[in-house]
């Protein structure tokens, strides 16, 4: 009978709401100190100090802007799997577990937005992790094309750049920006296919 009761008080003192605000605290806390630990934070402050202002707030409006974007392409991508969500649900998905992805290493965070999916609004798990795979192949295809543009602006521009030893280093970001390209395109190809 104790135990009972005791179980019970345990309940209703950790709540899923309060487990949920220690957890984040706790994330934050290891995410902070991580921080502290690994990363100059004397230098950053320095280079936003010296930023131009007008710049820093442009590019903190279009990295506001591009949260709920990311939301609306995965809901885009979720629905190509028969699932469709609201995009403020995603974007808040997203979100989560990007930021998981600060504390933990090789984008393993990502399993939040799976568990998230099947928790909240009962996607199955391998609908949340096929997701995944196909928003990392959009991400490939989108940074080696931003690559290939920034590189070709450079090329044609009058701007020098030094090259010194940098042959080995462009040979292997024009291979790596083919291989995503293709990796990306065999993907949706595979995608678009009838295979299951």
């Amino acid at each position: 009978m104790t135990s009972r009761s005791d179980s019970a008080r345990l309940r209703d003192r950790f709540t899923r709401g309060r487990l949920t605000l220690v957890g984040t605290a706790l994330v934050l806390a290891v995410g902070g100190w991580f921080v502290t630990r690994y990363v100059d934070v004397d230098a950053i402050v320095a280079t936003a100090a010296a930023a131009d202002p007008a710049l820093l707030a442009v590019a903190v409006v279009a990295y506001a802007l591009s949260w709920p974007i990311r939301g609306r392409r995965y809901g885009d991508v979720l629905a190509a799997m028969s699932t469709r969500l609201r995009t403020g649900f995603l974007t808040a998905a997203v979100f989560a577990s990007q930021t998981a992805n600060l504390i933990v290493p090789a984008r393993a965070g990502d399993g939040v937005r799976a568990y998230l999916l099947k928790r909240k609004r009962d996607v199955p798990y391998p609908t949340g992790v096929a997701s995944l795979a196909v928003e990392r192949a959009f991400d490939l295809v989108a940074i080696a094309t931003l690559g290939a543009l920034a590189l070709g602006a450079l090329a044609a521009g009058d701007r020098s750049v030094d090259t010194t030893g940098g042959v080995t280093p462009l040979a292997a970001a024009a291979g790596l920006a083919a291989v995503a390209v293709a990796l990306g395109v065999a993907t949706v190809a595979f995608a678009r296919s009838d295979r299951r």
